[in-house]
């Protein structure tokens, strides 16, 4: 390979030198915008699950108070499906005091091992102080 590069003229020399700089150069950003963008939609994604959560927990108060389950599955179902969010939101659940699910947007059986917890603020929270959510990142590119 060496022997072949030495046979090239010094302009084509140039050329290809210049040509493999540019290459890693535009790698090396592609790659940074990558990351930059990506880690910055998983913030974003994660408040708008925080903002999704707490805007359920100070709608759905009286729901859980009053035991009132039919309601408060219309509210999370209708907070599931709401314009935009129809696409960023999997599933919502809520929770009681005793870490029981008392509602659930699933189909099929609750996979309660996949939630993660969100700190309360001034709203009532779970016993152990976190609202339940499982906010889920994209998996292909957030454009069409």
């Amino acid at each position: 390979m060496i022997r072949y590069y030495e046979q090239v003229s010094l302009k084509n020399q140039i050329f290809v030198t210049i040509l493999v700089v540019i290459l890693i150069i535009s790698a090396t950003i592609a790659l940074l915008a990558r990351w930059i963008l990506i880690s910055g939609l998983t913030k974003e994604l994660e408040l708008r699950g925080i903002a999704v959560a707490h805007s359920i927990a100070e709608r759905g108060a009286g729901f859980v108070l009053e035991k009132n389950t039919p309601e408060l599955l219309t509210l999370i179902f209708d907070e599931a499906r709401l314009r935009e969010r129809q696409h960023m939101i999997n599933y919502i659940f809520v929770m009681d005091r005793g870490d029981q699910v008392i509602s659930h947007t699933f189909t099929i059986p609750f996979p309660l091992s996949s939630a993660r917890p969100i700190p309360c603020r001034k709203t009532p929270c779970t016993a152990s102080g976190w609202w339940s959510t499982a906010p889920t990142p994209p998996m292909t590119s957030p454009f069409p």
